[in-house]
């Protein structure tokens, strides 16, 4: 709620009551201090917003209040949304471009999960303990996919921890770290052309003439290739699937408190 007074607003939409994208919902006055309490399933429970000291508008809410309204927000007007979208349209956050900057200026914040961190504060997470960790037969169902894919090493990451592929059961706890946009390729639209076979015209492609990107083979050849020039690769597991980043690097994340 910002700073109490007439004209006190949230971003809204005005093709329902839930709070969205699109045009400004009075709310009349509110004293400072005063709290507003959400009910959101940012990790299922309520969410309470409490004023912040000379907050005017959305822009000058925290990193992590950001995120919370950001949620709150996609959540309440997605289904709204779907029902104006056909089955080509665009889902809400499947671009890297949409995650890009939205907590730090040229920056994307990835998110991931482990049981492995015991609560510690930092966790380094090594894409090295993907292909050592367990065997095929022990993995979960996308992880196993994607050793079966290329055990060419790699973490994995959301950048909607609230998205997490339904068949996976991820739980743990939640780590987050920030790493520049330009040092991700975006897999998913591919504009250099690698998961296309290789040409003359195409010369970039790593697919076979025939076969395409067969599983551990062509497909791993990319990966090593991509890693030449970049830090990792963005993707979306399947059509409407959730956002993901595969990493070819260590990176020290930032355990994600429930007060964030």
């Amino acid at each position: 709620i910002p700073k109490g007074g007439e004209g006190a607003y949230l971003v809204g939409t005005n093709r329902s009551d839930f709070p969205g994208y699109g045009v400004e919902m009075p709310l009349g006055d509110y004293r400072p201090g005063q709290e507003a309490e959400f009910m959101s399933r940012v990790r299922n429970r309520p969410f309470t917003l409490g004023e912040v000291k000379n907050m005017e508008t959305y822009k000058d809410l925290s990193i992590n209040a950001k995120w919370v309204v950001a949620k709150i927000t996609e959540r309440l007007s997605k289904k709204c949304l779907a029902e104006d979208q056909s089955d080509d349209a665009p889902i809400l956050g499947s671009e890297l471009v949409d995650f890009a900057s939205m907590f730090k200026p040229g920056k994307v914040r990835l998110f991931h999960y482990s049981t492995s961190a015991r609560g510690n504060p930092m966790f380094n997470i090594d894409p090295h303990f993907f292909t050592v960790s367990r065997g095929p037969n022990r993995r979960k169902t996308y992880s196993r996919n994607e050793w079966i894919r290329s055990q060419h090493p790699r973490s994995f990451y959301y950048l909607d921890p609230a998205r997490r592929e339904k068949s996976t059961g991820v739980r743990g706890d939640l780590y987050s770290v920030d790493v520049d946009t330009e040092r991700i390729y975006d897999l998913k639209n591919d504009p250099n052309g690698y998961t296309a076979k290789k040409t003359e015209e195409n010369p970039n492609g790593y697919g076979h003439p025939t076969y395409g990107l067969r599983n551990g083979r062509e497909y791993t050849e990319m990966l090593e290739g991509i890693s030449e020039d970049y830090d990792g690769i963005f993707y979306t597991q399947g059509v409407g699937g959730p956002p993901i980043v595969a990493y070819f690097k260590p990176l020290d994340a930032a355990k994600v408190e429930e007060t964030d």
